[in-house]
């Protein structure tokens, strides 16, 4: 009898393996319940695995394995506060890759994203090519604008064929994110031919189609984005699917398919689901024949003169005599032009630092600054910008004074994403701009389609007589969409603050003026282009800024402004029905800038910003 209870108990024993279940050490022994939530975590039964740990701290209350099993278990429930507390009981250095993965994924949740980076990062430590910790990582990349670095974060797991779906998918996004519409269909084209339900991507199939087809009506290739939205489920087709389609079918010149498309997407022609056309970029010259007037003045303004590369201003002056550093006289600074190009040469010390420049950012108006590239290919923003109304070399904006790294003299490094962010602000397209391909690369700084969006599908819409005319048109945007179309580069978006600098929001004027009460109060009826257009340069006379004010805050007969009507049709602000008139007690016909929007000392040296946050400005008064 006892030969035959063993032999049923090796055969029990096999049967928990087929069942997936925790064998113990010798058949016919008690399972070890730790033993059993170490198997169901690594299975994803998060509950099971809890409550086994919860069994095993019954009879051993402080047993740290169970402790450690229970923390994880209830983190991936999303029990943070659990995790929390039991990872607070393990000292620092007992912290495992898991441990900080939880931790870092709870700290997520509570929108800690710098403390997340951190746990995430000594993952990554211990773990170099840990799947999950890229994968988080390269989330926060993406929400932070820094697609290039999502990019170098998911490649390798794009390799991994447990892993290869989930970043192929967020791989298409960051390229899509770059402006690289052709880069970012392989990966999705791939993710959805590997899986085509996309098992643990963070997005549905359909939502990964649409992406595609955006991409590829982006590189114009309008019969594969069809195929691709052709595949949505019927119960997945939704508006977005059949407004995409109507572009489709648009620029495949099936007028017909695309009015039917279009009507069953439910579009106006106002109501466009993505600020930016899924189209070709044509360049601010193919404006010029329907829109001569506008195209001229804004390609004339300051906007358009926000860039160029070195080799496009041979009339720029340099100083003629090499600059001793502002904050280290003992380092020179040179910069002359040597076979066509403009070089920089800093030393320090012994050093002997060159870069070569590549591009000129800003229209002078105020400044300009150099951006060149080392011996060893780094961009670098130059340490010394050009000040118009100081007429001097000085430290750029943002520059420590003294830095650490000699390096740093010749100029700060420039990460990929870092470089893109500031030409994304000086030019239509800063893809185009490095790769000197597509018409927009001809564009003068900033052109139409920067604010505009790609005008591919405008150009095919107004041929065809399509009802929509397909393109971006601001002025049908409410007030907040228009000033925060103007923030993306005239704001601070989510930028921190830097600590004991008062001053430095007033160079961010689209993040100052919603601070304002005016703007809360307009009850929608105010934005940038209320007083600025985007197509020209700013007025420079205080008259007519205060006739915008005074149209809400003078008498009831004040005049609007002559200039109202060239500015946009936002350009009159008209006081909400229940808003009441109030007029200035102190002047209540002139006086309004100098005194609710005064000039003040910025974050740039040499250099004065209009403060935006319209308010009354009390004077301290004497100790």
């Amino acid at each position: 009898m006892t030969s035959r209870r063993r032999a049923w108990g090796a055969v029990a024993a096999i049967v928990a393996i087929g069942a997936g279940g925790v064998l113990w050490a010798w058949p016919g022994r008690a399972p070890d319940p730790l033993a059993i939530a170490r198997d169901a975590y690594d299975r994803g039964d998060w509950k099971r695995a809890e409550a086994q740990a919860r069994a095993v701290l019954i009879t051993r209350k402080d047993d740290p394995d169970a402790l450690r099993l229970l923390a994880r278990a209830s983190g991936r429930q999303g029990q943070d506060d659990t995790a929390k507390r039991i990872f607070q009981r393990l000292r620092a250095e007992a912290m495992q890759p898991e441990d900080n993965l939880i931790l870092a994924l709870a700290l997520i949740r509570e929108g800690r994203r710098n403390d997340a980076k951190e746990a995430l990062q000594f993952v990554l430590q211990d773990q170099r090519d840990h799947p999950e910790a890229r994968r988080e990582l390269a989330k926060i990349a993406l929400d932070e604008g820094r697609p290039g670095d999502a990019a170098y974060l998911l490649e390798p797991l794009t390799k991994n064929p447990a892993w290869d779906v989930r970043a192929d998918v967020l791989l298409g996004l960051a390229r899509d994110q770059a402006h690289d519409p052709v880069g970012a269909i392989a990966p999705l084209e791939h993710a959805i031919g590997r899986d085509p339900e996309l098992k643990g991507a963070d997005r549905s199939p359909a939502d990964v189609r649409k992406l595609l087809a955006r991409a590829l009506l982006k590189a114009h290739r309008p019969i594969e984005a069809k195929t691709q939205l052709q595949a949505v489920p019927a119960s997945s087709l939704d508006l977005e699917a059949w407004w995409l389609m109507s572009r489709a079918s648009l620029q495949a010149g099936d007028i017909p398919a695309a009015n039917e498309a279009l009507a069953r997407s439910g579009s106006d022609a106002s109501r466009p689901f993505d600020d930016r056309e899924p189209a070709p970029y044509v360049g601010a010259a193919s404006c010029a024949e329907c829109h001569k007037g506008i195209h001229h003045t804004q390609q004339s303004s300051r906007h358009a003169q926000t860039f160029r590369r070195a080799e496009e201003r041979p009339d720029l002056v340099l100083p003629a005599t090499p600059l001793p550093d502002p904050h280290d006289p003992k380092v020179i600074h040179t910069l002359e032009r040597l076979g066509g190009r403009i070089e920089a040469t800093t030393r320090v010390g012994d050093q002997k630092l060159h870069d070569v420049i590549a591009f000129i950012l800003g229209s002078g108006d105020r400044a300009f600054t150099l951006v060149g590239r080392d011996d060893d290919g780094t961009y670098r923003e130059h340490r010394l910008s050009y000040y118009d109304h100081g007429g001097l070399w000085d430290v750029t904006t943002g520059h420590t004074p003294v830095p650490g790294d000699p390096h740093e003299f010749l100029g700060q490094a420039q990460s990929g994403d870092s470089i893109h962010t500031c030409l994304n602000c000086h030019t239509t397209n800063f893809r185009a701009i490095f790769d000197k391909t597509g018409p927009e690369a001809a564009d003068h700084a900033i052109g139409c389609e920067r604010c505009h969006g790609p005008a591919g599908n405008h150009l095919a819409a107004v041929a065809s007589s399509f009802p929509d005319p397909a393109i971006g048109r601001p002025r049908l945007g409410s007030s907040e969409a228009v000033t925060q179309l103007c923030g993306q580069c005239h704001g601070l978006g989510d930028r921190p603050i830097p600590p004991n600098n008062p001053s430095f929001l007033l160079r961010f004027q689209a993040t100052t003026l919603p601070m304002s009460r005016c703007v809360q109060k307009s009850e929608g009826n105010l934005s940038c282009v209320t007083c600025h257009s985007p197509h020209r340069d700013a007025e420079k006379s205080a008259r007519f800024y205060e006739a915008k004010c005074l149209a809400c805050h003078g008498p009831e007969s004040s005049p609007a402004s002559p200039h109202a009507m060239t500015i946009s049709s936002h350009a009159t602000p008209r006081l909400p029905a229940t808003a009441r008139r109030v007029t200035c007690p102190v002047n209540p016909s002139q006086g309004c800038i100098s005194c609710h929007m005064p000039p003040a000392t910025g974050p740039m040296p040499h250099s004065t910003f209009t403060d935006h946050e319209i308010r009354v400005h009390r004077k301290k008064s004497a100790p």
